[in-house]
């Protein structure tokens, strides 16, 4: 199960819906929905284009890119 660098020292698991594809290959690419768990715990970290650091166990597997925020507990608002 992959881990989702929310912040520099607080990482979090998630639920993941792949889009369009039944399996992600090793360095591959697709689209996906990630519902994090305990997102009260760092809220306001997620904005459009963010790039988010991902990793199972200590090796970076790859990055997310978020596209869009559905959550209002995660989405930072500038301003």
């Amino acid at each position: 199960m992959p881990n989702f660098a929310v912040h520099d020292d607080y990482q979090t698991s998630a639920r993941i819906e792949l889009l369009d594809i039944a399996e992600l290959a090793p360095g591959g690419e697709c689209r996906a929905n990630v519902w994090f768990i305990t997102p009260e715990a760092y809220p306001n970290t997620l904005w459009r284009g963010r790039e988010i650091v991902v990793s199972e166990a200590s090796h970076v597997v790859g990055k997310a890119i978020v596209l869009a925020v559905f959550n209002p507990v995660l989405e930072r608002h500038n301003g």
